[in-house]
């Protein structure tokens, strides 16, 4: 029996890294599955939308427990020393911030469940040739879902507006630009385009300026790199054609109050509200009343009263949560964690006060200044989660929410601090 179980593990010790790509499966593309399978499950009946919940819990929760028990049994000083760690700094937060404690309870079961995992195994899986390649596979089985989810709301005529459904199109489609842009593929130039007007349906503005942010910094490094390949030949036609681009684009943007409002008319008249054309055409699209006018201004003045120590873990959620209602401008059915700073700079300044806040920020800093030169063959998972974290954490979400933030962190971590050479670590 010993001798079974021995050879058991040494075969799941070998399909370790299938393991580690699998439980990244279960975070990544598992939350779009999971919404596509409990939505048909609550049409049919409460009783199978509860049966099925749980018995997607169960088999994810397995998979999870499973890798990590067996990282745990090969690297046991790093696993305890990282869970070990992070238990005592959650510990201390929730004795000296006792008013934060109901906030700290529910930060720390996805704290400790995702963020962690996720973190666990990007770090394992940083300097591995196939990542970006497997990460693919899983961007398309995303997009897939994706896309059965918003047939979905369409069938059922529910509102297209869906932040959650958005994000997930905007991931897909950074994640197909740059595959093309590396590859060179048009099935991932085609999808990455579906995927850009998906998230123009589903309306989620913040992902759609940062797609073309993206978009933009992208034209600017292949024009930096490629400038005189460019225009080596036929130079006075591609300078034409150049000028005429950016003269209809000069038309669209006087005229896109007009052009979003007859569009708006024509996809309504199909059935189709697409808010951000309604936005669009009625000048409300850089709006954020909310942003700008309680919880920046409050997060900053509360920075500047707690600055030593900060509010603690999630204290900023409960004073945003504090300010609403005293303001009796909580929405029906609010919780506190609903509530943030919608700023990944101010959420960390306000969470650990400006001089812990000021040390985490140059790190994080430096650790991306320092992957993008060491992990070379892996630079482009690190400009993907980039742009699907960080730029997004700038507006909205959370750095405790985020699992493509703690996925960014464990790359860019593991690749300033392990130098050695891709070959190295495959060997």
């Amino acid at each position: 029996m010993t001798r079974k179980l021995k050879n058991v593990s040494l075969y799941l010790n070998s399909k370790l890294d299938n393991l580690k790509y699998l439980t990244i499966f279960v975070l990544w593309v598992g939350l779009i599955l999971n919404g596509c399978f409990l939505k048909l499950s609550s049409i049919i009946s409460q009783n199978v939308y509860q049966f099925v919940d749980v018995f997607l819990f169960i088999a994810e929760g397995f998979i999870i427990l499973l890798t990590l028990f067996l990282l745990f049994l090969k690297n046991k000083k790093k696993i305890l020393l990282l869970y070990g760690g992070s238990l005592f700094l959650f510990g201390i937060f929730y004795i000296c911030f006792p008013n934060n404690n109901e906030v700290i309870l529910t930060i720390a079961k996805n704290f400790f469940v995702y963020n962690l995992t996720i973190f666990v195994m990007f770090y394992s899986l940083s300097f591995k040739n196939d990542l970006f390649l497997n990460l693919m596979k899983y961007i398309k089985l995303m997009f897939i879902f994706s896309c059965f989810y918003l047939g979905l709301l369409i069938i059922f005529k529910e509102s297209l507006y869906n932040q959650w459904l958005s994000i997930h199109f905007f991931i897909t489609s950074i994640f197909f630009l740059q595959d093309y842009l590396s590859t060179k593929k048009k099935t991932s130039l085609f999808l990455n385009f579906l995927s850009f007007i998906a998230v123009f349906i589903t309306g989620s503005r913040i992902c759609l300026l940062i797609y073309l942010l993206f978009l933009f910094y992208q034209l600017i490094v292949k024009i930096k790199r490629n400038y005189k390949k460019i225009f080596e030949k036929h130079k006075e036609q591609k300078i034409s054609i150049l000028i005429i681009s950016c003269f209809l684009l000069f038309l669209v943007v006087i005229n896109y109050k007009t052009i979003a409002d007859s569009l708006f008319y024509f996809f309504y008249d199909k059935g189709l509200n697409i808010r951000i054309l309604r936005l669009l055409a009625t000048n409300n699209f850089f709006t954020s009343n909310e942003r700008i006018n309680i919880i920046y201004p409050n997060i900053i003045r509360l920075i500047k009263e707690n600055w030593l120590f900060g509010l603690g873990i999630g204290g900023d959620r409960v004073a945003i949560y504090t300010i609403y209602e005293n303001l009796n401008l909580l929405k029906p059915d609010s919780v506190i964690n609903g509530y943030y700073s919608h700023n990944i700079f101010l959420e960390i300044l306000s969470n650990f006060g400006i001089i812990i806040g000021g040390i985490l920020i140059f790190f994080i800093i430096k650790f991306f200044y320092n992957a993008i030169k060491n992990n070379k063959v892996n630079r482009n998972v690190i400009i993907s989660l980039l742009f699907t974290s960080i730029f997004p954490m700038l507006l909205i979400d959370s750095i405790w929410d985020n699992i493509y933030f703690w996925a960014f962190l464990g790359i860019i971590i593991s690749s300033s601090l392990n130098k050695k050479k891709v070959d190295d670590h495959d060997r």
